[in-house]
């Protein structure tokens, strides 16, 4: 039996020459012995690369037990989100290889990728939605194949899917979604959704389908054993006729088959950077001088709610990413993940605002994306004091196009009551945080991905920050009409700095605030030759665009030079070849200075 056992696992090759059509053909016995070797290749390149460990180690059984039944792909399946996607790839002959660089396997689903992905998206909830659209046009067409999405316990809380759920009460149309209920979210799943799987069971039960009736409300299916091969091929040939919308309840464990994964409750391995299999730490060791934006505004938060009990924590679901677990430990009746749900986060905290609560929502930039209406709507027309710390703004490298930072600036700075700023470091961000205290109107702070240098000077006082100030970092000029204005924000600039304080006719603008901009200041710069606009957090349309309209309004003669980002989406590499490609690292600006002056 063993030695069966062993031919039939080395019999199994997964590279670029595998066939998914052959899982066909497999017994129980090889089903289990691909789901090992999958799972073993995931943990092994998320090792090498990094990537989403946990949520794809979740869906391994589940994945070849949909390939194993489905006709895939003239059958068509959706992954949520699509990070999950992992098994998949790999049973298409993408064994992950070189995964979420330059050149490699993307991590998500990627409809150039392969014809097997039929759908893409980087944010939660869309995969109904996604999947009644492609049902109804399959009808439309009179075309014949099957439409399957999975969607996790989490994503399924997002007002998107619960909107398509909605919707579903009249869809007359053959649809499989496919609940991964694993009692996660990044990290634990919050507001658990048992009741609305309750209801959905009580309207009626798969088994009690016959095929003819004519229903209204949704088919349940489940729970079933998300990792038993057997079971859920039972569930799926329950199903096959039914040609209403069927919903399938599957419990899976996020993290399935690697025991640190397995054990972890905040969110550390559902992504994470390169690491060592046998002991699970990272590869990649944080500089001993250096920290994260993300980590220092979180400590700032944190101490500054031992005093003031008048400020909350609020993030949708990105706990562990935004390094708030010390404020979730210790500040539980202060501090809220309000789950997936971005939108209700800016409007709880709006809520909390109007009524002398100052609240701190951690989001990502990518993810603010999905509050603009509340933006604009809620918080900036009320004129509330509610302070969004935006995280991973800029660009963020491996997760490519959908969830680069670089767009929120553009739609924020057309909106009235808003301000925007930027800290260049750590001793700065101190300042700008203690300025958000007393701040009693809506505030930005965005801040990038990567780790900069900490600040050495603790003990020394903060000098206090000023509504819109502007500060001069260079001001080596002879004469103005003779000289060029360097006008920029954000972590760069130190760089920046110690490369050209050697330069004559230069001067360095540092504008902490990047909207509303200081017009006063900029009246003092419209002598100067020439003024270079570096921005390489955002694209043109953000700060470069509404500067440069500034200058031209006050009169400027000279002439504007833009190193900014395209209007483009940018796929995925590391945030230093993301630059370089896009012309806006640093020592492409040293060159542009070199040429200018």
């Amino acid at each position: 039996m063993e030695a069966n056992k062993s031919r039939h696992y080395d019999q199994i090759t997964l590279d670029e020459n595998f066939d998914p059509q052959v899982i066909k053909s497999f017994n129980n016995e090889q089903l289990n012995e691909l789901s090992n070797k999958v799972r073993q290749l995931i943990i092994d390149k998320c090792s090498q690369y990094g990537g989403h460990l946990s949520s794809n180690l979740g869906v391994v059984e589940l994945t070849i037990a949909l390939f194993k039944y489905f006709n895939f792909p003239n059958d068509k399946l959706i992954f949520d989100i699509g990070h999950q996607s992992y098994t998949e790839k790999i049973l298409t002959g993408r064994p992950l290889t070189n995964l979420r660089e330059k050149d490699g396997i993307d991590g998500f689903q990627k409809r150039n990728e392969s014809i097997y992905d039929t759908y893409e998206g980087g944010h939660s909830s869309t995969s109904i939605s996604a999947a009644m659209g492609l049902a109804v046009a399959r009808d439309l067409k009179h075309e014949n194949y099957k439409v399957i999405c999975v969607i996790g316990d989490s994503s399924i809380a997002n007002g998107l899917a619960l909107e398509a759920i909605n919707n579903l009460s009249n869809f007359h149309h053959q649809l499989l979604i496919i609940i991964n209920d694993n009692d996660m979210s990044i990290s634990q799943s919050v507001g658990k959704l048992h009741k609305l799987f309750q209801s959905i069971k009580l309207n009626k039960n798969i088994d009690e389908y016959n095929g003819n009736e004519e229903l209204l409300d949704l088919l349940y299916g489940g729970p079933v054993d998300g990792h038993n091969i057997s079971d859920l091929l039972k569930a799926f040939k329950k199903i096959n006729n039914c040609n209403r919308p069927v919903v399938l309840h599957v419990k899976t464990i996020k993290g399935k088959g690697y025991s640190f994964a397995e054990k972890d409750n905040v969110g550390k391995y559902h992504f994470i950077d390169k690491f060592d299999v046998k002991t699970g730490l990272p590869l990649v060791k944080n500089e001993i001088n250096k920290t994260t934006f993300s980590l220092a505004y979180s400590n700032l938060l944190y101490e500054a709610m031992k005093d003031n009990k008048e400020l909350v924590c609020i993030s949708p679901a990105t706990e562990y990413g935004s390094n708030l677990t010390k404020i979730f430990s210790d500040y539980k009746d202060r501090a809220f993940d309000v789950g997936i749900c971005e939108e209700h986060a800016l409007i709880f905290a709006n809520g909390l605002a109007l009524n002398h609560i100052h609240p701190y929502v951690f989001i990502y930039s990518t993810f603010l994306q999905r509050t603009y209406d509340e933006i604009i709507h809620d918080i900036a027309r009320l004129n509330s004091k509610v302070t969004i710390m935006v995280d991973h703004s800029g660009l963020i490298g491996k997760d490519g196009e959908t969830h680069q930072g670089i767009y929120d600036l553009s739609f924020l700075m057309t909106i009235p009551n808003v301000t925007l700023a930027m800290a260049k470091d750590i001793s700065e961000a101190k300042r700008l945080f203690d300025f958000s205290l007393n701040y009693n109107a809506p505030l930005f702070i965005r801040y990038p991905l990567y780790e900069v240098e900490l600040d050495h000077n603790e003990a020394k006082e903060i000098k206090p920050l000023n509504y819109l100030e502007y500060d001069s970092l260079l001001d080596n000029k002879a004469n103005d009409k003779d000289s060029l204005c360097l006008i920029s924000y954000g972590p760069h600039l130190n760089e920046i700095y110690e490369k050209t304080k050697g330069y004559t006719n230069l001067k360095i603008v540092n504008c902490i605030f990047t909207y509303p901009l200081n017009l006063t200041y900029l009246k003092s710069l419209l002598n100067y030759k020439e003024i270079l606009i570096y921005d390489p957090y955002s694209i043109e349309t953000g700060f470069t665009m509404h500067l440069t309209n500034a200058l031209v309004d006050l009169g400027y003669q000279g002439k504007i030079i833009k190193c900014t980002l395209p209007i483009e989406y940018v796929s995925k590499a590391t945030i230093l070849e993301q630059e370089e490609e896009n012309k806006v690292d640093v020592n492409s600006l040293i060159n542009k200075l070199k040429e200018l002056l």
